[in-house]
Parts: structure tokens; sequence; C-alpha cells
């Protein structure tokens, strides 16, 4: 099947990044939050659920780029070979309210 070694990877990394998240689920307190913008919030746990999506994407593909959300910050996008877009926490503002 196509694509199925990058189809595990992303599901492992996806699987990992969850369960640090869960691991967090309910424990925000208002001094974990800051603010990139003033609606777009980030926590350590968005920080931590990226670098170990990125830690996975790294090891199995070193050369592939990453655009990720909490390190994109006027980054440009590659326009040549695989990139993979990361956002690991969708919803942070909900996330935050438990």
């Amino acid at each position: 099947m196509a694509f199925e070694t990058e189809r595990r990877v992303a599901e492992d990394a996806a699987r990992a990044a969850a369960a640090f998240i869960r691991a967090h689920a309910g424990t925000i307190t208002e001094r974990d939050v800051r603010s990139k913008t003033v609606h777009d919030l980030v926590t350590f746990v968005d920080e931590g659920a990226q670098r170990i999506i990125l830690e996975h994407l790294a090891g199995a593909f070193p050369a592939d780029a990453v655009v990720a959300e909490e390190s994109a910050a006027g980054a440009a996008v590659p326009t040549a070979g695989r990139v993979w877009i990361v956002d690991p926490l969708d919803g942070t503002t909900n996330f935050t309210r438990g």
C-alpha cells in the first residue's frame, strides 16, 4: 500500500502526542496559558505535543520539511519535497477551559 510507512509513523506520532495531551487534560491553570495573538493561545501542552510529533517525524523522515503551528511564525512553506503540516492541539482555547 502506498504511503503505509508514512501513515504508520504519523499515527504513532499522533497517538504519542495524544497520550501527553490526555495526561495534562484538566490541569491547565491561567499561569500555563500564553497568548501568541489576541485570540491565539498556547500552552506547554501544545509545545510538548508538537515536540513529540516532530521527534517521530524527524526520526523516520529526516529529509522531510515540517511546518508546525507552534514554531511557524514567519516561516516560509517549502516548495520542494515532502512537507508535513503539524497542528499538535487543535482547540487550545477549549482545552484550557477543560
